[in-house]
């Protein structure tokens, strides 16, 4: 199974990943070769793709949305795998893909209010030490990311995929109560 942890920038993608890792415990990072950063973390059938070593993980750095999803199914034949990052939140194609292949997608979609996305957003640049304006340009870009996320649920559920919509405190029980489930089947 691959679960897939979608919402805009700022709301909660990855601190929803950090907690469902925290909760579980015990994870092994798993490099390759001319990565620094591990490709994904393991433990117990349980994969989690992406690095969480800065304050934005998740899977936005493994070479786009289509890579990502590859090594998900591959790794998804003998695990289930959790993924997150803004590039997988408004994909359809490549989720679809996957589908395709025989894996079981379930999709967690954020609801957090876009206001408490573009102050979370802050919050990260300036202990990042980023002074350059996020300007209003770019919060009006938030509105078309929620577009975006809301368009490809939809999309999804249409084509049979299960799709929960969950604030980011519901989120890590729901994501551990599906990994149990599976692991009793």
């Amino acid at each position: 199974m691959i679960i897939q942890i979608r919402g805009i920038s700022g709301s909660g993608k990855t601190t929803v990943m950090r907690e469902v890792m925290e909760e579980l415990g015990d994870w092994k990072p798993c490099f390759v070769e001319g990565r620094k950063r591990p490709l994904y973390y393991r433990r117990d059938g349980i994969v989690v793709l992406g690095q969480y070593e800065t304050s934005c993980g998740g899977c936005d750095n493994l070479g786009g949305c289509k890579a990502a999803i590859e090594l998900a199914i591959n790794l998804a034949k003998s695990n289930n795998v959790l993924m997150e990052g803004r590039l997988v939140s408004d994909d359809v194609k490549h989720t679809l893909t996957a589908a395709d292949a025989g894996v079981s997608i379930r999709c967690l979609v954020l609801v957090t209010d876009p206001d408490v996305c573009v102050e979370r957003i802050l919050t990260r640049r300036r202990e990042a030490g980023n002074t350059k304006p996020f300007t209003p340009s770019k919060c009006n870009n938030m509105d078309a990311l929620v577009r975006r996320v809301r368009s490809a649920r939809s999309r999804l559920v249409s084509a049979g995929v299960s799709c929960r919509r969950v604030s980011d405190k519901q989120a890590v029980s729901v994501v551990v109560n599906w990994l149990k489930e599976t692991n009793r089947d």
